[in-house]
């Protein structure tokens, strides 16, 4: 049962690629760290959103506010960084990942990590520096990858997808693709809330970053007629 399952899931995945006129090399090599391998990766040509079989709206569009949120919230915060002074920038505490603009770095060069790992691409800068680039830079950086996430939510994707993934303790587990895309949000909304967190006990006062706040700040919650 369990085969013909897979196999049905492979038939479907090959109808979508031929209604939306995609081509893809099914084995094509994984240049990911060696904690990560595909086992199996699809090169998706992004198309014109008018050649989408869902008639022009993006394929997986029940995640893109998901998405907008999480490039929104990060964009809320590098925003007051760039108002902090040296020393607020620097400041942290026990129980998070360090201070906000260390943290954002994470963020931004975390999903870049996730990214790679969905679709064997990623940007030419390097997303294993140590030091975190400037608050204008991370800014540049966390706008392209909003942009790579937006292209990437307008083709098919394959949640099934498996990719093996090497535990703490060393043992390998299968993950499908659909828990890496959760990731990619829960991991970022984590990290935020240890920055609101240092906010506040610095005294700089936390960001209200809620997704009802997202959808308000958007024009995505409006006043019912």
């Amino acid at each position: 049962m369990r085969g013909i399952n897979r196999q049905g899931k492979k038939e479907k995945r090959k109808q979508l690629e031929k209604e939306a006129g995609l081509r893809g090399n099914p084995r094509t090599p994984c240049h990911d760290p060696p904690s990560v391998s595909l086992r199996w990766q699809w090169h998706i040509a992004i198309i014109p959103a008018r050649n989408l079989p869902s008639g022009g709206r993006p394929i997986n569009d029940g995640l893109l506010d998901a998405f907008h949120h999480n490039a929104w919230a990060t964009r809320q915060l590098l925003v007051r960084c760039r108002e902090l002074t040296p020393t607020q920038r620097q400041a942290t505490m026990i129980g998070v990942y360090g201070n906000p603009v260390a943290t954002l770095w994470h963020i931004i060069a975390s999903e870049v990590g996730y990214y790679f790992r969905l679709t064997d691409q990623q940007p030419n800068w390097d997303r294993t520096a140590t030091e975190p680039p400037s608050v204008d830079e991370l800014m540049t950086r966390a706008e392209e990858m909003a942009a790579r996430w937006e292209a990437f939510l307008t083709v098919p994707f394959d949640a099934e997808r498996v990719l093996m993934y090497q535990w703490k303790d060393g043992t390998r587990k299968d993950v499908p693709a659909g828990v890496v895309l959760a990731q990619v949000l829960h991991h970022g909304n984590e990290h935020r809330g240890q920055i609101n967190t240092v906010f506040t006990a610095s005294g700089v006062g936390p960001l209200a970053l809620g997704l009802w706040d997202f959808a308000e700040d958007t024009n995505r919650a409006t006043p019912s007629a």
